[in-house]
């Protein structure tokens, strides 16, 4: 829990255990969040993950951002 959201952490490959998970803490009265992990600098890829991140804050109400790390340099990335 940060802030009042309960968060999920899941790496780019499993982001949708971290959907589900995020879905249970909203049925179980919480305010949800997901943090993707990304390590990857497919540009393509990280369009499409966006997008979907986007529409899951948009359509389930979940908190979504992006952890992009590259060759150790990370940045946090708020969907809005």
């Amino acid at each position: 829990m940060c802030n009042g959201i309960a968060y999920e952490v899941e790496c780019e490959d499993k982001v949708h255990y971290g959907v589900g998970q995020a879905l249970a803490y909203q049925y179980g009265g919480l305010r949800a969040g997901l943090i993707v992990i990304v390590i990857d600098e497919d540009s393509n890829k990280m369009k499409q993950l966006i997008n979907f991140l986007k529409w899951i804050s948009d359509k389930l109400k979940i908190d979504a951002h992006i952890l992009k790390c590259i060759r150790y340099d990370c940045e946090l990335l708020k969907i809005a």
